[in-house]
């Protein structure tokens, strides 16, 4: 019986709490929300991380690792939909690149893109 009496409760409770708004009225989400992390910063450890170092120089990333196969992209300003297309499948855009398809995330390529048009 107990447990009748618990579930009753619960069910009760949980339907009382969906009336409330969420977040409370008049409360700020910002101040609730937690900070989004720097997706430049994110970038420019990924180009590192992913090994675009390996083939291309980028002022913003110190590394002796460089063999200049791509361009220096340290004033390389993309143009996002073009830099997206590029990183999911390079040789779809070129066929027979020497870039590899380094089989990014969405917010891996994001994360580049907003590195590449924000090295600072």
């Amino acid at each position: 019986m107990k447990t009748g009496i618990t579930l009753f409760i619960a069910g009760a409770l949980l339907m009382l709490t969906s009336f409330l708004p969420w977040p409370a009225a008049g409360s700020d989400p910002a101040a609730t929300t937690p900070p989004a992390p720097d997706v430049a910063a994110t970038g420019r450890a990924l180009f590192q991380a992913k090994g675009c170092v390996t083939c291309h120089h980028h002022g913003a990333v110190e590394t002796s690792e460089a063999v200049p196969i791509g361009p220096d992209l340290t004033h390389y300003r993309p143009n996002p939909d073009f830099v997206r297309q590029w990183l999911r499948d390079p040789a779809t855009i070129r066929p027979g690149t020497a870039m590899p398809d380094l089989q990014l995330s969405e917010a891996e390529i994001e994360a580049l893109i907003a590195f590449l048009a924000n090295p600072e």
